[in-house]
């Protein structure tokens, strides 16, 4: 017969595991919000590459 305490995580167990994930999710916002213009620049500078090459002349596709 299993007890209680191996069914269910003891309370402190679920505290720990909640409040560890919402310490990271809220560390991972900020960065997630840094992150994003600087991604969409990466993007544009690309693209912007592409153009130029193919005014040059370079890009022969």
């Amino acid at each position: 017969m299993a007890t209680s305490n191996e069914i269910d995580p003891p309370p402190e167990a679920t505290n720990l595991l909640e409040k560890s994930t919402t310490t990271d999710r809220e560390k991972l916002r900020p960065m997630m919000k840094r992150a994003l213009p600087r991604v969409t620049q990466i993007k544009s500078l690309k693209f912007r590459t592409m153009q130029l090459r193919w005014s040059l002349g370079l890009d022969k596709s």
